[in-house]
């Protein structure tokens, strides 16, 4: 019974065929010479349709995977750059072709992003090649070798999100990829579709034959091709107790959650918007443990109003009417919203990013600090700080905070109070936590950078992807470290990084110590009741086990072997 090993990075179980992802294929066409009019009308109408579509895709996704409309969004954006779009009807102009023409530019555009040492230029040309191959389809009418006609299993080499969200408007039971990593776009789309996933299976495509039937077991990290009958017999009664159970679970509960020995958790939400916020209330959250408020950036290098930002802030909070707000500052830098930044950095993931920007640029931050507190509400909202790796930025910080504070308070005449937290998300801030949590009010776990900057493994990049893993044992003793210390100095800690939504390491971040878990809303019930089913103590006598193994391979073994005795 042939099976494949990899990244369980999105749990459940699926069983199908196999939909094997081909190349395209162009359908024939007339040998008629085109007038460059024509050319120009056929990239016009191509680009108008593509738009449109985009729109639409970003609009229907935006609801079940933020992740990819924010993708899809930016290849829109990539469309309706008015700079590439002259470039190419210009060169439609000088006699090419409309795909010669935009084959040419998006070319040389790409050829230019991979000559950088810099991994997130790089990574930027794949949206580059994702559009260019989009527009290129819709000027040809290619067609794919074949379609999807029933509910399969996909496999690929990799996926784009618009792959991904047209296999799953057909009907996808699950992917099997040979790229990406457990927090790669791929494993977070999947598991944002709700849909189960196995990455960095290296050879899927050359093993797994178009129609074979396929059973992938994404709780255990393997696939099954081929499979007897015996072995689909047990995983149909398998699947058919997962969906049973899992539509047990996404009904939110409502009140206090406990483990099974009786320890109360604080299940919170992660929302990047007020309609998020909205969802977060419906799905019973605590409370909102990251507002990531660089979300509300238009992405044209502008940045909103004190007045608009007061509006978008008070939307959120009118939104939660369960426990605190938690507001983080922009984090801008490294790989996110980089045209708002005027510095042009060699490598900006090792940059001026998140706080050190900010200290950098202090009128930005004044102004955002200043509309937070002007709609601050007394023992709900709070500030965190992002990207901290030291005492100093946490000093320099609190004084433009403190001037803020008082002018506020001088203008509505009444004591504000705001805490002020720090993302711990560096091995630097990780080694100094003892220190820094006596001068702050909480702190809040960012596992994804802290596990990128640990390992040094680029998140985003597709090379190191199966390096980079958020259980890995030195990520686990940091955090432990972490946890340590906010206990030792009475401060509040959570965690809201993408580990908190990943099922399987539930026991370990209780194990930790941890009691907040901050997740995207639709995550929330199956969370609630994973909580439910807990114990405290064996928890920490896994985790005890865990910081003396040596590789995540050990890590991954005893969490199984633990969540089987379940």
């Amino acid at each position: 019974m042939p099976r494949l090993h990899a990244i369980g990075s999105s749990t459940g179980i699926a069983i199908g065929r196999a939909y094997v992802m081909t190349n395209h294929q162009r359908r024939e066409e007339s040998a008629v010479e085109r007038t460059p009019e024509a050319e120009l009308a056929e990239f016009r109408a191509a680009k108008g349709r593509i738009e449109q579509e985009l729109t639409r895709v970003a609009q229907r996704a935006r609801q079940n995977s933020p992740t990819l409309a924010s993708i899809v969004e930016t290849h829109a954006m990539i469309v309706s750059d008015p700079i590439v779009a002259n470039d190419i009807e210009n060169r439609i102009g000088r006699g090419e072709s409309a795909v010669d023409a935009v084959n040419s530019e998006f070319g040389k555009q790409v050829r230019l992003m991979m000559l950088s040492t810099n991994s997130l230029i790089r990574d930027r040309a794949t949206d580059l090649e994702h559009v260019q191959e989009h527009l290129i389809a819709e000027l040809q009418s290619l067609t794919t070798t074949d379609t999807m006609q029933e509910p399969m299993i996909v496999v690929a080499k990799t996926l784009t999100p618009a792959d991904m969200y047209r296999v799953a408007q057909q009907g996808a039971l699950g992917f099997l990829v040979e790229e990406g990593g457990v927090d790669s776009h791929i494993s977070i789309i999947a598991r944002d579709l709700g849909l189960p996933a196995i990455v960095s299976l290296r050879t899927a495509v050359a093993s797994i034959s178009a129609g074979a039937n396929v059973i992938i077991d994404a709780y255990g990290g393997f696939c099954i091709f081929d499979p007897t009958q015996t072995e689909l017999d047990e995983y149909r009664h398998r699947l058919e107790k997962d969906r049973a159970r899992l539509s047990r679970e996404r009904t939110p509960i409502q009140g206090v959650i406990a483990t099974s020995d009786g320890t109360e958790i604080h299940v919170l939400a992660n929302v990047d918007t007020p309609q998020a916020a909205q969802l977060a209330h419906e799905y019973q959250a605590h409370g909102i443990g990251l507002v990531r408020t660089e979300m509300m950036l238009s992405g044209d290098g502008s940045f909103p109003t004190g007045l608009q930002q007061q509006q978008w802030y008070a939307s959120i909070l009118n939104c939660c009417s369960r426990g605190s707000v938690t507001f983080r500052a922009f984090d801008i830098g490294g790989d996110k919203f980089g045209s708002y930044s005027p510095y042009t950095e060699q490598n900006p993931v090792l940059g001026l990013r998140g706080i050190r920007f900010l200290l950098a640029q202090p009128r930005i931050f004044e102004e955002q600090v200043k509309a937070i507190l002007r709609v601050a509400q007394s023992g709900r909202t709070k500030l965190m700080l992002p990207m901290i790796t030291s005492y100093a930025e946490i000093i320099a910080a609190r004084e433009i905070i403190d001037a803020c504070k008082v002018e506020i308070e001088d203008e509505r005449n009444m004591l504000i109070d705001l805490p002020v937290g720090v993302m711990i998300e560096t091995p630097a801030a990780a080694v100094m936590s003892d220190v820094l949590s006596q001068y702050v009010d909480f702190i809040s776990i960012g596992t994804n950078d802290l596990t990128q900057y640990t390992l040094a493994a680029d998140r985003t990049n597709e090379l190191v992807s199966n390096m980079f893993d958020c259980i890995h044992p030195s990520v686990i003793r940091l955090m432990r470290m972490i946890v340590d210390a906010s206990s030792a100095h009475n401060i509040d800690i959570s965690v809201c990084g993408e580990m908190a939504a990943q099922l399987t390491a539930t026991d370990v971040l209780l194990g930790i110590g941890l009691r907040q878990l901050s997740v995207t809303p639709h995550v929330i019930p199956e969370l609630q009741r994973r909580i439910q089913h807990i114990s405290i103590e064996r928890c920490e006598k896994l985790v005890t086990e865990l910081v003396d193994c040596r590789t995540s391979q050990d890590v991954r073994a005893k969490i199984i072997e633990h969540q089987a005795q379940d």
